[in-house]
């Protein structure tokens, strides 16, 4: 029985190559085209996960695998694995098919399959790469997976492979940004609202990413039920399906620059209720750099 129809089979056999060659390729990798790693402590140790990115390059998925120096089990579209040599690849790595634009239910058993496992699954909700760079908003399918699995999420932004040339060894221009594993669960929205919580999962990796790649995720006005704008001098953070969430994600955005709600004087911070193009109130932040501690001057 294939991973093509029926019920899958665990691409767990097909690693036996990957596993022994793993080493070499990732040492030719480091040398053709070097990355660095943020947050790296981020990845689980053992046991299976959810790996989502945005995708932005070919070399997305094997470069996530040598940073992070483990196999990942990642959902391709199914007319790559028709392609001989790049077929023969994607199932060395041990990655399994899904038929885009419709409902695949043997690609959801193979990813609950996966993880029930404990191996990692990899994932990339826009479903295809994004020419520009800029994030495409995700489709629903991830939060079918997370949902049905409840496995721990971990967020990556790539930044950087389009540019990255191989042989350029000198240049370090891939940049992979691990975010804080969470649960479906702990975002604040519906659970049913498969849209919604796909939508919330975008959001953890745009918080990583430069704001020209936030593209559907960057601007308040838009149908995405959190956003935010700005990274250094000004800040913007928006949550209309729960005004907990906002607060939430403000507070992780306070803590990822090591201060706390009490460094912010009362002009620093500006606290509202918004309405949104689609009707919806949302809870709006909006904060200055003159909060800073150590950076007090004026706006």
């Amino acid at each position: 029985m294939t991973a093509f129809a029926g019920t899958p089979t665990l691409p767990e056999d097909q690693l036996v190559l990957w596993r022994t060659l793993f080493p070499l390729f990732r040492a030719l990798a480091r040398f053709l085209a070097p990355w660095r790693l943020e947050g790296a402590e981020r990845i689980p140790k053992r046991g299976g996960y959810i790996l989502v990115s945005n995708h932005i390059n070919w070399k997305d998925p094997p470069w996530i695998e040598f940073a992070l120096g483990r196999a990942i089990r990642f959902m391709a579209k199914r007319e790559l694995f028709q392609i001989p040599v790049i077929g023969f690849a994607l199932r060395a790595i041990g990655a399994f098919p899904v038929r885009r634009g419709e409902a695949d239910r043997a690609a959801l058993q193979m990813a609950l399959k996966v993880l029930e496992a404990g191996h990692p699954a990899g994932f990339f909700p826009e479903g295809h790469r994004s020419e520009s760079g800029a994030l495409i908003r995700g489709h629903p399918g991830i939060a079918l997976i997370a949902r049905r699995s409840n496995a721990v999420i971990v967020p990556i932004a790539v930044i950087g492979t389009p540019r990255a040339r191989l042989g350029a060894f000198w240049r370090r221009d891939i940049l992979l940004r691990v975010g804080e594993p969470f649960h479906a669960a702990d975002l604040g929205v519906d659970m049913a609202n498969a849209q919604g919580l796909t939508d919330a999962i975008m959001v953890r990796i745009a918080q990583m990413l430069p704001s020209e790649m936030r593209g559907a995720y960057s601007t308040r006005d838009s149908r995405e039920p959190w956003s935010i704008r700005g990274q250094d001098d000004f800040v913007e953070v928006v949550a209309p399906t729960d005004f907990s969430s906002a607060d939430r994600l403000f507070g992780e955005w306070l803590a990822e620059r090591r201060l706390s709600r009490s460094d912010l004087r009362d002009d620093d911070i500006r606290i509202d209720i918004v309405r949104m193009q689609d009707g919806r109130s949302a809870k709006r932040y909006r904060v200055w750099k003159s909060f800073a501690p150590h950076e007090r001057g004026s706006r």
